[in-house]
């Protein structure tokens, strides 16, 4: 008498109730698989396999085998792997058609990279791969992980270096080896080939760089339309408020900014020929009780004027109830040129004001003292320059706003400072200022200066810039490199693996 066979732990999927027993194991070019033989109640017996593992157990079978394009319902299998020059070998699959014809080999939409049963587990979840689920390429062509490339923009969105990141990429996917060119003759080989192992290090940034012109606009269009969409509705809401004949009780607030960006030599000698401006444009929205200024674009443009201005309204897409910024600049011309003034107030920032004033005043000896941080203005000066605020009662109507200027050219002819150039900064700001006396009295939550975005520039744009200001040649991928900063400030990247579906289903589009 034989040894009795041992009864499967696994049932046969077409005949549940079949009688089934294992039947050996072989091996294949998809790893270990064992037999097993079913005898259904009704019918012939027929034969099946599963993969197993090295310790011989079931494999999972928590993801299955992706499906033919070209034949639904086939029947696939693994089929080797396939790709010398990307990071792991990508796995490539045989289909079986149900009509009967030919089986032919293929490979995803997206392909993925090939895994070893029971030697990978997930860096998310930190469970063991199943062998049809590795990582997805970024794209049909490209040799890059999805999740490898969603980190990499989050890693940019912080102000790492397009090098940075290219060299991170190539380093934790174990591709940062040397590559020799084959060469069929020594005259082909030329010698910087031989002897400059600096090449690829200045070449290198092109990586990450590509995945920012690729792929960045994968992950602000989200973005952005949800921005959009909550600007309409609320735009809506404001309307029928306007329209019922009753006040805003809170105003769609824009705040405004630029900033120059020059390069400089290998001397130190700017390069402002080569240099560009940033447009920045913030969003004052409702975080809990309170509201607070949020990134909604920044836009290289070749110069900081009223056409360029123009064109970031124009993306902007609505008309906001009130805009801060700087009254002596393009911005203000640009504002009054593209809306309509009697919905559209414009609020110069005092921020700016209390700066320009300072710039003049500081240029009097008799102006400033020596102090532990530098130069600042004397007492009367500086406790003069505090009164821009909402409760000191010098913005409280055109008289108290007035007043307050004669007491700074009075105080200016004391301590000998130029007054011409007092009253220049009077003549644009005093005005400008009396004309929206009546919002910035009714509405406290409206900001009188630009100084939340300021803050927002230095935490979150200028670190870009540290370093690099002279490598942003292309202006437009400069542009998509800055999408990102504003995905960063809208949280996009607190779950890289929802920023790797956002990857995976644009290519699946």
């Amino acid at each position: 008498m034989g040894r009795p066979r041992r009864v499967a732990a696994v049932r046969c999927q077409d005949h549940p109730d079949g009688h089934v027993v294992s039947d050996g194991v072989y091996e294949t070019r998809s790893g270990r698989r064992r037999r097993y033989k079913c005898t259904p109640p009704v019918g012939e017996p027929h034969r099946f396999s599963v993969v197993v593992t090295s310790h011989g157990t079931i494999a999972r079978g928590w993801s299955p085998p992706p499906e033919c394009p070209e034949h639904p319902g086939s029947r696939v299998v693994r089929n080797g792997v396939y790709g010398k020059t990307t990071a792991k070998p990508r796995q490539r699959y045989l289909c079986h058609p149900v009509d009967g014809s030919a089986a032919h080999s293929f490979t995803p939409v997206l392909a993925r990279d090939h895994v070893h049963e029971g030697h990978e587990r997930c860096d998310e979840c930190d469970e063991q791969r199943g062998v049809h689920h590795g990582e997805t390429t970024a794209a049909r062509t490209h040799s890059w992980n999805t999740r490898l490339v969603a980190e990499a923009l989050e890693r940019l969105s912080r102000g790492d270096s397009y090098a940075e990141v290219s060299r991170w990429a190539r380093r934790v996917t174990g591709t940062d080896g040397k590559r020799i060119r084959r060469v069929w003759r020594e005259g082909d080989l030329v010698v910087p080939d031989r002897s400059d192992p600096s090449r690829q290090r200045r070449n290198g940034w092109h990586t990450a760089a590509d995945w920012v012109e690729a792929f960045a606009p994968v992950v602000f269009e989200p973005v952005v339309a949800r921005l959009w969409e909550q600007a309409r509705m609320e735009r809506a809401r404001l309307d029928a408020l306007i329209a019922a004949g009753k006040p805003l009780d809170r105003p769609q607030v824009v705040l405004l900014d630029d900033k120059p960006v020059y390069g400089r030599t290998l001397d130190r000698a700017a390069r402002r020929d080569d240099g560009f401006y940033l447009l920045v444009v913030a969003e004052q929205l409702d975080d809990g009780p309170t509201r607070r200024p949020r990134l909604r674009l920044v836009r290289a443009m070749p110069k900081s004027n009223m056409f360029a201005w123009r064109l970031v309204f124009d993306e902007l897409g609505y008309e906001p109830d009130v805009i801060v910024a700087d009254a002596g600049t393009g911005i203000g011309a640009a504002v009054r040129a593209h809306f309509d003034p009697s919905r559209t107030k414009f609020v110069p920032s005092m921020w700016h004001l209390i700066g320009k004033v300072e710039k003049t005043l500081a240029a009097s000896p008799r102006a400033t003292v020596p102090s532990a941080t530098g130069i600042k203005l004397v007492e009367p000066l500086h406790e003069h320059l505090k009164l821009l605020t909402r409760h000191s009662g010098a913005l409280d109507d055109e008289r108290t706003w007035g007043v307050w200027w004669d007491e700074l050219e009075t105080l200016a002819v004391r301590h000998r400072a130029p007054l011409d150039k007092v009253r220049s900064n009077r003549k644009t700001y005093e005005p400008a200022v009396a004309e929206v006396l009546d919002i910035i009295t009714t509405h406290p939550d409206v900001p009188i200066g630009t100084g939340g975005l300021e803050r927002l520039m230095k935490r979150l744009v200028e670190p870009m810039l540290a370093g690099r200001r002279h490598a942003f040649g292309n202006l437009e991928r400069t542009n998509h490199l800055f999408d990102l900063v504003v995905c960063r400030d809208h949280h996009a990247f607190d779950n890289i693996a929802h920023v790797a579906d956002l990857l995976r289903e644009d290519v699946r589009a």
